[in-house]
């Protein structure tokens, strides 16, 4: 207890520093608290809008759009399914012609036939198309090129004219072809497909056949319209080429001549044989197109 006399002064000063004493924990202490509370209902509220709202980092739509169009377009543009695209392409194959045909021995009347197989076949083809969706519509070159086996030349009016020939010569044939396709959509790389063609051939036949005991030659060109049927598979190995495996069978006109000197009746005569026939070939080919 203070003894004496105290100034109002004296007295404010000590009352002063006594409540400075005690508050002064709590004053150095409240800038902190009050930060850190703050601090935490902010990261709350962060917190609770992302969960509530799903807060999204995108784009504007109107921002947005262009770059998706461009995407669409490039994605057409380089899909293995994309319309109006040109494309070129070739093939190798085996083939397995057939010719036969009727004629008539000039100046006797006599009706024959001819049948001949092939052998050692050649074919080759290259094409230029243009896909429309499913649809695909092309220019074909052909060119088939085989040996002749077991050909036959058969008289029915005189048996004694039959002939025979293992090794009768060569059969080539070059088309032009116009086609058209359908492709089966089958959502994977393989996709089956049809097709159909016609055009313009030329067959040229370079051979000999026994007639009459004697062998004459057998000689045959001729130009026409021939039609072709198809039926395959391609597989995708890249947005812009593919592998196919096909078969189709083709039919073109021939016509020709053999002329010789044949035993007849015990006589030796010169002769003329007319012929037309059809050059009938199942030919299967492996190739590749790829699309520009």
């Amino acid at each position: 207890m203070l003894e004496g006399n105290v100034s109002p002064m004296m007295s404010a000063r000590l009352l002063f520093a006594l409540c400075s004493s005690i508050c002064s924990p709590f004053l150095l202490n409240f800038p902190t608290c009050a930060n850190s509370k703050v601090a935490t209902i902010r990261k709350n509220l962060f917190s609770q809008a992302i969960g509530e709202r799903k807060i999204q980092f995108t784009a504007p739509l109107a921002d947005r759009q262009p770059l998706n169009t461009i995407v669409d377009n490039y994605n057409a543009a380089n899909s293995s399914t994309a319309t109006d695209r040109w494309y070129g392409g070739f093939g190798i194959g085996i083939s397995s012609p057939h010719l036969n045909g009727n004629g008539q021995i000039s100046g006797f009347n006599l009706p024959f036939k001819l049948d001949i197989d092939t052998n050692n076949p050649t074919v080759f083809n290259v094409v230029v198309g243009k896909k429309f969706s499913n649809f695909r519509v092309e220019g074909e070159g052909l060119y088939t090129n085989s040996s002749l086996r077991n050909g036959s030349f058969t008289v029915p009016a005189m048996p004694s004219l039959n002939g025979r020939s293992s090794d009768p010569g060569t059969i080539s044939n070059f088309s032009i072809l116009l086609n058209g396709y359908y492709d089966l959509e089958t959502g994977s790389a393989i996709k089956p497909f049809i097709g159909a063609g016609f055009g313009y051939s030329s067959t040229n036949l370079d051979a000999s056949m026994p007639i009459g005991g004697t062998t004459v030659p057998l000689k045959g060109s001729n130009s026409g319209f021939a039609y072709q049927l198809k039926v395959g598979a391609s597989y995708a190995i890249s947005d812009r080429a593919d592998l196919y495996l096909q078969y189709r069978y083709i039919n073109t006109p021939l016509a020709g001549q053999a002329s010789g000197t044949a035993n007849i009746n015990g006589t030796n005569t010169n002769i003329s044989a007319n012929f037309s026939g059809n050059l009938n070939a199942s030919i299967v080919e492996f190739g590749t197109r790829f699309g520009f």
